[in-house]
């Protein structure tokens, strides 16, 4: 006689395999959102240093941007700061030097700046702020990991 149904086997391997997909599918898009998390605060620095450029000759005077390094966190002038996810890893240098507290670029009104770069280190990600002396450029780099 033949019954009608699943045996207890079938159902423990189809939760079973419900469960691996499931871990799977939020191990992924807990990691796509700590990349875009990274992205997003590498691009929203790198609008903040040209907003400051910008600003600069626009409005004819010097802009700075302060960088704390402990903290890391950066403010353009006395805006709100922003700061960026505790795990990154942060390191300015400017024409004094490499900075282990602060630092503060600044933007002059013909448009240079007193340069430098930052770099910027995530477990997903290694970029490096080109920041222009001559003509306040700024630019993004990839570095390798």
């Amino acid at each position: 006689m033949r019954q009608d149904g699943f045996t207890l086997l079938e159902l423990l391997a189809v939760i079973a395999i419900i469960s691996i997909v499931m871990t799977l599918l939020t191990s992924g898009i807990s990691l796509g959102q700590a990349g875009l998390r990274d992205r997003q605060a590498i691009l929203t620095m790198l609008q903040s240093l040209r907003q400051a450029h910008t600003l600069a000759v626009i409005e004819k005077r010097q802009v700075p941007v302060y960088i704390d390094l402990v903290r890391l966190c950066y403010q353009v002038e006395q805006k709100t700061s922003k700061c960026l996810p505790p795990e990154t890893r942060l390191k300015v240098e400017t024409a004094i030097g490499v900075s282990k507290e602060d630092a503060v670029i600044i933007f002059h009104s013909n448009g240079s700046s007193t340069g430098g770069n930052l770099q910027l280190e995530t477990e997903r990600r290694n970029v490096r702020i080109d920041i222009g002396w001559l003509t306040g450029s700024i630019i993004l780099k990839e570095l390798e990991l």
